[in-house]
């Protein structure tokens, strides 16, 4: 019975790891992502616990990948399609944890030994944290072990851990936390139930302002729902419509300006950011030259005085700001659509953040981007951009229809019934209600800045589109034409001068060792000539030396060592602090159990007010004191006197 249970489990978890996988969710340590990882690693423990003896290097759980598309596969074409990256997800994260488990298994069976050294039967708060915070050991399957073997888990001491943890963090936090603020709103009319929304798609530059072009959008007084002022002395405001897009689906909000036009003065506000919340879209105001609202709390008595005789206001959308993250956010769109051309029809947005400046898309794939890959998903992107399509947008499509037009959708965003679909005629089809340029030729140029890797599985692209793309192609030409002059070379031939100065150093690096290595010879031979003699022909030596850097201390330590009855302390002034070794030859440790070379540089650093140590043979240290140098040497070798060698008489 316990088998066929086991077996069950097995199943059922890996029928849910291949169909989540085959929607486009990765392994990750918060969200689904982490739910999908705990899933795996319960199927893991169920594999292991069924055969104990299962490979650590190869992945069992991703055999059982093929039956479960052979079974549903005709009806799921998904998971047919996508049959190599979910066992190749699978079998990386397996063998991920395997390391994971064995780890954590040794440190839990320290614990447990620990508790029956103690005649205990139960595992701390603190431990169960220390074994998923250290160890990445779940605190389940920590439970799940104690349990086995007739040992309690103080589940609730280790929540109060991650309670504190979570604290800590909180308190380390930048942003301001607006769900905390409970200043009251100053209701000007009242809404209906309906949700504010972003009314902003189709705004028309009217005026520039400091080289930012702007829109104005005009709005009537009993547009304004409620106005707060919040515990910092910014402001929130939430109109029935806006025509600043709150920060969403990874693009960022529009900034401007709001102004609320009374009789004889208008009140200029500052818009830093909007955000949506579940019910309305908040924008965050900071007055611009108003001393009365900026340097204190008001009441909402006080408030009302100063927005009692607001006729109407009037949005100003930075247009400037609004275009350059529009030309970004389109070109995620062509950048997702030529990964998947290039990569593999695996690839699946994971994330991704759209700002005037530049663009970071997170994508599903396995391994790093080849420099030949980068250069072909840039090149279809500016195939598209050349090619000037015009972007069609349909609005109001009920999601199931959007589906089966082919739309790409994220796994883990929220849509609503009805969606906006963003299509490049003959390219790409998509879910989103962000901002986008009307044709791809606005987009100007897309130039791919880096790749590299965010967690297993998911891999990360930034770039740049537009003026940005032409300023790091500028740039990135500017600093190639100053290294051809300072080679007085062709640019073609930079990288080749490149080569020959990196073998230029490597051989001069080859001989400056060689060098320093004899120098350090000849010191060692002065310093052995003027060594202290001990009993038995060991010689002591305890002395400054002039080097330029550490390795050049230790070389000569090195040199000392291989002569098997010389004890050295060597101290130097180094980068203005004082550095110190000491190297001890085995044959001595073995003679006199006494001498430890960590000792002697800890009594040494002690006395230049520093910190130092390291093994019976070999130890090192420093301290900020030089002042104190000389008489710390003469003290470090009285001690060595009288606590471990006898004099010779």
């Amino acid at each position: 019975d316990g088998q066929i249970q086991c077996l069950n489990i097995l199943a059922d978890h890996m029928r849910l790891l291949t169909f989540t996988l085959g929607d486009g969710i990765t392994f990750s340590n918060e969200g689904r992502g982490y739910v999908l990882r705990r899933v795996l690693r319960r199927a893991v423990r169920v594999a292991r616990k069924l055969n104990p003896n299962l490979s650590k290097t190869d992945s069992f759980l991703a055999l059982l990948v093929q039956p479960i598309v052979d079974e549903f596969g005709e009806f799921y074409p998904e998971i047919k399609s996508q049959l190599k990256f979910i066992q190749n997800q699978i079998s990386i994260e397996e063998l991920k944890f395997n390391v994971t488990l064995d780890s954590g298994l040794s440190k839990f069976n320290g614990f447990i030994e620990e508790a029956r050294r103690n005649k205990s039967t139960f595992l701390s708060g603190e431990q169960v944290f220390i074994l998923h915070d250290s160890y990445g050991f779940p605190s389940d399957l920590t439970q799940i072990l104690c349990q086995d073997i007739g040992f309690q888990a103080d589940i609730v001491g280790f929540q109060k851990h991650m309670q504190d943890q979570q604290q800590r963090s909180r308190a380390e936090a930048k942003f301001y936390k607006f769900d905390s603020d409970d200043s009251p709103w100053l209701v000007f009319h009242s809404d209906d139930g309906s949700e504010s929304i972003f009314s902003g798609y189709h705004l028309k530059e009217s005026h520039k302002v400091d080289g930012s072009s702007f829109a104005v959008v005009e709005k009537e007084f009993h547009q304004v729902r409620k106005l707060r002022q919040l515990k910092n002395k910014d402001f929130e405001l939430v109109l029935s419509s806006s025509p600043f897009y709150p920060e969403g689906g990874g693009q960022v909000s529009d900034v401007g300006f709001v102004h609320f036009h009374k009789l004889h003065e208008t009140m200029v506000f500052e818009v830093l950011d909007a955000r949506k919340t579940p019910s309305h879209i908040a924008l965050l105001l900071r007055p611009h030259d108003l001393p009365a609202l900026q340097e204190q709390f008001l009441s909402l008595p006080d408030l009302t005085k100063f927005f009692a005789d607001v006729s109407m206001i009037s949005c100003h959308v930075n247009m400037s700001r609004r275009q350059n993250t529009a030309r970004h956010h389109t070109a995620t769109h062509l950048l997702h659509k030529a990964l998947q051309l290039v990569c593999g029809e695996h690839v699946r947005q994971a994330g991704s953040f759209v700002h005037p400046d530049g663009l970071r898309f997170d994508f599903t794939h396995p391994k790093a981007l080849t420099k030949e890959q980068c250069l072909a998903v840039e090149t279809i992107v500016n195939e598209q951009i050349m090619n000037n399509v015009a972007i069609k947008t349909y609005v109001d499509v009920p999601i199931e229809s959007a589906k089966s037009m082919g739309a790409m959708a994220m796994f883990d965003e929220k849509y609503e019934e009805n969606v906006r679909v963003l299509e490049v005629p003959g390219f790409s089809l998509e879910l989103c209600g962000g901002t986008h340029v009307q044709s791809t030729g606005e987009i100007g140029c897309f130039k791919l800045i880096s790749e590299g890797s965010v967690n297993s599985g998911v891999r990360r692209i930034e770039a740049v589109v537009g003026s940005g793309a032409m300023n790091y192609i500028q740039n990135s030409f500017s600093t190639l034409t100053q290294l051809s002059q300072i080679f007085k070379c062709s640019q073609e031939d930079v990288i080749s001068k490149c080569d020959i100065i990196r073998q230029q150093q490597k051989l001069l690096e080859s001989q400056i060792d060689i060098l320093s290595q004899r120098l350090a010879g000849f010191i060692a031979k002065d310093l052995i000539e003027k060594s202290y003699p001990l009993l038995n022909d060991i010689k002591l030596i305890v002395s400054k030396v002039i080097v330029h850097n550490t390795s050049e201390l230790e070389a000569i330590c090195d040199h000392l060592k291989g002569k098997n009855n010389i004890i050295c302390l060597l101290a130097s002034e180094i980068d203005g602090k004082a550095q110190v070794m000491s190297a001890i030859p085995k044959v001595l440790l073995q003679q006199n159990k006494t001498l430890n070379a960590g000792k002697l540089v800890s009594f040494f650093c002690e006395k230049i007010h520093g910190k130092g140590g390291g093994r019976p043979d070999f130890a090192r240290g420093g301290g900020s004191e030089l002042a104190l140098l000389d008489s710390a040497l003469q003290q470090a070798k009285e001690f060595i006197l009288q606590e471990f060698c006898p004099v010779k008489e």
